[in-house]
C-alpha cells in the first residue's frame, strides 16, 4: 500500500509454517471485526467460480471443496459468531473464525492467484484510490464487490442469499460515496 492507502500491489511469497489460533482471543475482536473478515473468507467461495482457469493447479479440487466447507460453515454459523456475546466462546464462533481463518488461508494457497484475486479483490484495489479504506475495513469493500461480482454474473440466487447474510451481519450494502465522487 501506498502512504495514502491505496493499493500498490500483493507480493508472493512462501506459506507461513505454522498458524497459532487463540480462540479466547478472538472471541474478544469486535462484531464488525469478525464480519468483515467472515466476509473476505466467503469470497474463496465466490472468487474462484467466476475466476479460475480448470486444471490451473494441482491441488485445485482440494481448493474447490475447502471452499464449499467454508462456505457452509460461514453461512451456519458466521451470524451467530458476529452476533455473539463478545468474549464468549460458542461453537459457532469457534466455527466460524477457523473458517474464516484456516480454511480460507488453506483454499489461498492450494488454489493459486485465482483463488485470491478476483473481481470483489480487483474492486477494492480500485476503491483504495478513491479513500474508502479511510471509512470501510477490507471484508466490508470486498463484500460490497461480491454483490457487484454475483449481479454482473447474474446469479441473483446467490446475490439475494449474500445480500440477506450481510445484512443480519450488520454489514454495508452500498457505497454512498460514490455517489458523490467527482474525478476532477
Amino acid at each position: 500500500y501506498r502512504k495514502d492507502g491505496s493499493y500498490l500491489e500483493t507480493h508472493e511469497g512462501p506459506s507461513p509454517h505454522a498458524l497459532l489460533l487463540d480462540h479466547a482471543l478472538m472471541a474478544t475482536a469486535p462484531r464488525r471485526l469478525v464480519a468483515s473478515g467472515l466476509t473476505d473468507a466467503l469470497a474463496k467461495y465466490y472468487e474462484p467460480r467466476d475466476n479460475r482457469l480448470p486444471g490451473s493447479h494441482p491441488l485445485e479440487a482440494s481448493a474447490l471443496a475447502l471452499g464449499e466447507q467454508l462456505f457452509r460453515l460461514v453461512i451456519a454459523h458466521g451470524t451467530t459468531a458476529v452476533k455473539g456475546i463478545r468474549g464468549r466462546l460458542s461453537p459457532s464462533r469457534h466455527a466460524a473464525h477457523d473458517a474464516s481463518i484456516s480454511l480460507a488461508g488453506l483454499i489461498g494457497e492450494w488454489g493459486g492467484k485465482p483463488y485470491r484475486h478476483g473481481l470483489a479483490h480487483s474492486l477494492y484495489g480500485a476503491w483504495t484510490f478513491i479513500g474508502l479504506t479511510k471509512s470501510y475495513l477490507h471484508g466490508e469493500l470486498i463484500g460490497l464487490g461480491l454483490l457487484v461480482e454475483l449481479a454482473l454474473s447474474g446469479k441473483s440466487a446467490s446475490f439475494h442469499q449474500l445480500r440477506n447474510w450481510m445484512g443480519e451481519c450488520g454489514l454495508p450494502m452500498a457505497l454512498p460515496e460514490l455517489a458523490i465522487y467527482r474525478t476532477s
